[in-house]
C-alpha cells in the first residue's frame, strides 16, 4: 500500500482506501467478518455516489476473501465504474479446481480487468475461459530506497557473527513453512 499512496501523492491522483485487512490467526466469526463487509460495502457505495471515482482497485485472496471482494465489484458495476480485480493467493489454483469453481468463474467475469502476479494463474483462468485480454500480469515488486527509508527497520550485523543472519517477511504462521525453515536450518 505504500508504494500506491507514493505513487499517487507523486502524481497528484485522489486515492481513497477501504481498508480490508482481515486477520486469519486466529479466524474470526462469521459475525465479525459479516459486520466489516457491510461497513465496506456502504462506503464504497458512499464513495460512488459522492465522488467521481474513476476506478476501483480490489485486492482479494480466495474463500470468503473473493466473494467479498466479488460483491464489491459487482457494486463497481451496478455504479458503472470500471474494476481491476487482484488476485493475491496461491490458494486461488485451490479454488478454481474446488466445489466452487463454477462460482468462480461467474464472478471473475464481473470485474473489468483480472490482474494476476505470474503466467500460471493466467494459464488457469484462461483454462476456464476468462479471456486472456481480461488478464493482466504484475509480477510482485519489491520497495525502492525512497520507500524503505520512511519506515523504520531494525539493523542486523551479521559480519561479525559466527552464525548466519536470516531474515524473515512473512506471518509467523505454520501455514507459511517457517518451521520447516529452522528445522531444515
Amino acid at each position: 500500500a505504500i508504494g500506491l499512496i507514493q505513487y499517487a501523492n507523486e502524481n497528484k491522483i485522489k486515492l481513497k482506501i477501504i481498508d480490508t485487512l482481515q486477520s486469519s490467526f486466529p479466524v474470526p466469526s462469521f459475525k465479525d467478518r459479516f459486520y466489516k463487509f457491510m461497513m465496506r460495502m456502504s462506503l464504497l457505495i458512499k464513495y460512488l455516489q459522492r465522488m467521481n471515482i474513476v476506478g476501483v482497485i480490489i485486492f482479494s485472496s480466495s474463500g470468503f476473501s473473493f466473494i467479498e471482494k466479488s460483491i464489491l465489484i459487482l457494486i463497481c458495476r451496478i455504479y458503472d465504474t470500471p474494476s481491476i480485480l487482484f488476485l493475491r493467493s496461491g490458494h486461488f489454483f485451490e479454488a478454481l479446481n474446488g466445489k466452487l469453481k463454477y462460482v468462480y468463474k461467474i464472478f471473475l467475469k464481473i470485474s473489468t480487468v483480472i490482474a494476476v502476479q505470474g503466467t500460471q494463474l493466467k494459464k488457469s483462468l484462461e483454462r476456464i475461459k476468462i479471456p486472456a485480454k481480461k488478464i493482466l500480469i504484475i509480477p510482485n515488486w519489491v520497495s525502492d530506497e525512497r520507500m524503505l527509508k520512511n519506515n523504520q527497520t531494525a539493523e542486523v550485523d551479521g559480519r561479525n557473527s559466527t552464525r548466519p543472519v536470516f531474515v524473515y517477511l512473512g506471518w509467523l504462521v505454520e501455514e507459511k513453512g517457517i518451521i520447516d525453515l529452522i528445522n531444515a536450518y
